[in-house]
């Protein structure tokens, strides 16, 4: 599997390369909104990689960025109906099913006159969260949990329709468009293949990264005489030397430079 890393730039100076630290403990798909594990790599054909950088990829990357919560009003809604249909139905009743229904129905009601591609968006990103809300609720729970989980699954649907529809458009023409024309190329993983921005992902999903063979670059701003340093680092599964080598590092790059000045 190719892996990428990039350099820690001090300024002109110097530059230091940093490998990878053990994942994080227990960091699965689902740190990275991905409802499959696995199957992680880069496409680096510029012409390939701008053909999967649609919106039917960027459902898991946009479900990251679009964090509203469910309403109370639609989950309570929503709970009355469920509850109906599991109790009636308890061997049988279908966590994503129930999710889902509900969810692409509700897509139906709020995007209209808006447009096929909010139609579209919104029923991909009903099976991803509905499918992760429910997989993560074990099948023996009973019926108020299965209902807590369809609901909220398909609420938080609703209370990001708009964001989502704005962000598939954003993440294809900026930072998935910027990544396939770079050397490196882009990181969709899954099955469905997702696109996975690295400069987005928070720890857990940079540990999944690292246990799939994908390694994610870290950045630091360059030095600044007046203010210390300007510092822009994402400390993901690159961070070897941690938040204190680093602090410690820079503090001893800063004295040597006020020594040579009071030499001077």
């Amino acid at each position: 599997m190719k892996r990428f890393s990039s350099p820690w730039f001090l300024g002109p100076l110097a530059a230091l390369t940093l490998v990878s630290a053990p994942a994080l403990a227990g960091a699965g798909a689902d740190a990275c909104n991905l409802i499959t594990a696995g199957g992680c790599m880069f496409v680096t054909t510029p012409a390939v990689c701008m053909a999967q950088c649609t919106p039917p990829s960027l459902v898991a990357e946009c479900d990251g960025q679009c964090t509203a919560s469910a309403s109370a009003s639609c989950t309570g809604t929503c709970t009355s109906t469920c509850m109906t249909q599991c109790n009636a139905n308890q061997g049988s009743f279908d966590c994503t099913g129930a999710c889902t229904s509900d969810c692409d129905a509700s897509c139906t009601t709020s995007c209209s006159g808006q447009g096929s591609d909010c139609a579209s968006d919104c029923t991909a990103d009903c099976q991803n969260r509905c499918t992760l809300q429910c997989t993560a609720t074990p099948p023996s729970a009973d019926c108020s949990a299965k209902c807590q989980a369809s609901c909220n699954g398909s609420c938080e649907v609703q209370a990001n329709i708009g964001c989502h529809v704005s962000c598939t458009a954003s993440v294809a023409g900026g930072s998935c468009d910027a990544d396939c024309k770079a050397p490196s190329g882009a990181v969709f993983c899954g099955d469905p293949p997702q696109y996975v921005d690295l400069a987005m992902a928070g720890a857990d999903c940079l540990a999944y990264l690292e246990a799939q063979g994908i390694r994610a670059s870290v950045s630091i701003g360059p030095v600044k005489a007046a203010s210390g340093c300007n510092a822009a680092a994402n400390l993901g599964v690159d961070d070897r030397w941690g938040v204190l080598g680093i602090a410690a590092l820079l503090t001893s790059f800063g004295l040597a430079v006020s020594r040579k000045r009071r030499r001077d």
